[in-house]
């Protein structure tokens, strides 16, 4: 009987560690995931202005859906069609002139109830920056 709870208690210590340590790692490749996808919208925002003259969204506004941002950048984020879950919900805010990089703002925000961070950047920065938003480890920007 002894054993028994001796091994409950050994089993409870490396859970108590290992679940703190899952969710950090879990978080860590959700911020990759948002800072790669920023970085590709810079890419597909570069590819549109070679195409069209100006970058999108074409008028002084933001753009938030995620079917339009891939119809018109040619890309493929991620959307809720089909039940699907969301990591991110990536905007792209345009500001006149429509023909300078640094008035776009590309920015993905963590979809959580509460807390979360941003990651934002301009499409001619070369990398993005984190503000946080809360509390938890998805409200705390990576070192």
């Amino acid at each position: 009987m002894v054993e028994l709870i001796v091994v409950v208690v050994i089993l409870a210590t490396l859970i108590t560690i290992a679940i703190p340590a899952y969710q950090n790692t879990q978080e860590r490749a959700l911020d990759k995931e948002a800072v790669s996808s920023l970085k590709l919208i810079r890419s597909a925002e570069r590819s549109y202005y070679m195409d069209m003259g100006k970058f999108y969204p074409e008028s002084a506004t933001t753009e938030s859906d995620h079917t339009n941002i891939n119809n018109n950048l040619k890309m493929l984020l991620p959307t809720t069609t089909g039940g699907n879950v969301v990591n991110w919900n990536y905007t792209i805010t345009n500001t006149a002139p429509l023909t300078v990089a640094s008035g776009v703002t590309l920015k993905a925000t963590r979809n959580v109830t509460t807390g979360g961070r941003n990651w934002s950047m301009t499409a001619d920065l070369e990398k993005p920056g984190c503000t946080a938003g809360g509390t938890g480890s998805a409200g705390v920007c990576p070192p």
